[in-house]
């Protein structure tokens, strides 16, 4: 199963056990948030300073060596 049939199960599974406020984007999000900060030191030393739009920001950020060279500069 490719990865938009994955998240539309989940969707469909956690819809139905915790009801509304899941959708395909918050998942698409939540799973491309742990991808980009799977690396737990980066993700408490960093990430949590920043706003949720920054996150996203840098989330979005397809140049692996951009995004950690902004990451690194926000841990001074």
């Amino acid at each position: 199963m490719c990865l938009i049939g994955i998240l539309k199960e989940l969707l469909k599974e956690l819809t139905a056990k915790y009801g509304r406020g899941y959708s395909f984007t918050n998942l698409y999000n939540f799973r491309q948030f742990y991808l980009t900060f799977a690396d737990y030191e980066i993700f408490y030393t960093v990430c949590r300073k920043l706003t949720l739009s920054h996150n996203r920001l840098i989330m979005r950020v397809e140049n692996l060596n951009a995004r950690d060279y902004y990451l690194k500069e926000q841990e001074m």
